[in-house]
């Protein structure tokens, strides 16, 4: 309501005393033929308004379908200034959110996610500066929630922003077709202070066809997510922004249709993805979507060149050596009870790893072991090693260290908790030591 009821205002205070204008701005409540939208574009266009309220479009049925209240507010000028700053920020808002969806390239997507990022930081009201105040972990089941500063600046890692999203958006719809039941409830695991990813497609659905509900570990996340909500108009397609630890979260009621949660690095290393799936995998509806569907960590040998982008290594050759951790929400069912509790021993056990893979001829051969990370969201949605991301960015060291002609390595290390792998390659020649890596991120 307050989204048209400020774009018609707008278009009459643009025809500054014109009566003409103003009486063809007001003619669009008399539209009915199928290209209003576009006519209302023109007019726009006609008023010299910038080119962002193309979106009038998206606003036209629903100013056909309230002619009489619209035409009264309107004309008496009763939308308040807060209403307007409300509506303009939310209309801002959803066309750079369409930008992102609709976007098929990175520098699309970079320029949509810095006009979202501006609209959280403007319309938290300053919540956000406390952000930087912080500076304690938060534990959770043996990784660590980052902080919402950190969470924050996660959105303008746009193309993880964009493929989650993206991700998100077809799922919705994909439920919407699988269930006849609405709304389709969506948990939000770890939603950060701006609940980006549900912003970003709430949007695009109507109240009472989608309700989110969103989780934060930290209390300040929860308060500037729910005031980013209010502000930017899309706190009704909210049940709750609230304080909860994912790792230790019981659905009560109906269960969720959807559950997304992206608390990740690279490798899966430090923060609680593997504690949060495998807390909340099985409390889906049945025939719900868990998004990612699937998170997996595989080891190569390779040769690599620098490709620019951000520093981002790219892959030349690549040989297969093996896979280190596979994540989907089965690993609810692994490790919890019949009581629905997690077992910490089985749990520990599922992420532990401990693996020692051979190496072939061909890779051993080439100059680099490279640890990449893949993760399927949802559909045709996928970041994988050659996707400059942050939860994608591979870990490369020598492979042919000091000489060695590696036979085997060993990779230890816990998913979800370590901050680290650690590496430990054998030598093919006889009397020779083995090498042990650590710290093999920093390359050291």
């Amino acid at each position: 309501m307050r989204e048209a009821l400020y774009l018609l205002r707008r278009l009459i205070d643009a025809a500054d005393g014109d009566q003409a204008k103003v009486d063809f701005s007001l003619s669009v409540l008399s539209w009915d033929s199928p290209d209003r939208a576009a006519n209302i574009q023109r007019m726009a266009q006609s008023l010299n308004l910038p080119d962002e309220w193309g979106h009038l479009c998206y606003v036209v049925d629903f100013l056909l379908s309230h002619r009489a209240e619209l035409l009264l507010k309107a004309k008496d000028g009763s939308l308040s200034q807060g209403e307007a700053q409300c509506t303009r920020d939310g209309a801002e808002f959803k066309s750079a959110a369409k930008k992102l969806l609709e976007g098929t390239s990175p520098e699309a997507w970079r320029l949509a996610t810095g006009k979202m990022d501006q609209l959280f930081r403007e319309n938290a009201n300053g919540d956000y500066l406390a952000f930087g105040q912080m500076s304690t972990l938060k534990e959770t089941l043996g990784g660590y929630a980052i902080l919402p500063s950190l969470a924050a600046n996660c959105l303008k890692d746009s193309i993880r922003t964009a493929g989650f999203a993206k991700g998100l958006f077809d799922a919705i719809n994909v439920a919407k077709k699988t269930f006849t039941e609405r709304p389709i409830r969506i948990l939000y695991a770890g939603c950060g202070p701006f609940a980006t990813l549900a912003m970003i497609v709430a949007p695009f659905f109507e109240k009472g066809e989608v309700e989110f509900t969103a989780l934060d570990v930290y209390e300040a996340s929860v308060a500037c997510a729910n005031k980013v909500a209010k502000n930017l108009g899309q706190a009704d397609k909210f049940k709750e922004i609230k304080w909860g630890d994912a790792t230790n979260y019981k659905v009560k009621g109906k269960r969720p249709h959807i559950i997304i949660t992206e608390t990740m690095q690279s490798q899966l290393l430090t923060e609680p993805q593997p504690q949060i799936t495998a807390e909340l995998g099985d409390q889906l509806e049945d025939g719900g979507i868990f998004i990612p569907q699937l998170v997996d960590v595989n080891a190569f040998a390779g040769r690599t060149e620098y490709s620019g982008i951000r520093h981002d290594p790219f892959v030349s050759d690549l040989e297969p050596i093996g896979e280190l951790f596979k994540l989907t929400p089965e690993l609810a069912r692994l490790v919890k009870d019949g009581n629905g509790q997690i077992n910490m021993a089985r749990l520990t056990q599922a992420l532990t790893v401990n693996k020692t893979l051979p190496i072939s001829d061909r890779a051993a051969e080439l100059p680099q072991l490279i640890i990449q990370t893949r993760v399927h969201i949802f559909g045709n949605e996928w970041l994988t090693g050659n996707t400059p991301t942050g939860i994608t960015r591979r870990i490369i060291n020598e492979l042919r260290i000091f000489g060695l002609v590696p036979a085997q390595i060993r990779f230890s290390y816990i998913a979800g908790q370590s901050d680290d792998i650690e590496v430990e390659i054998t030598d093919k020649r006889e009397n020779k030591s083995n090498i042990r890596l650590r710290n093999l991120r920093k390359g050291d």
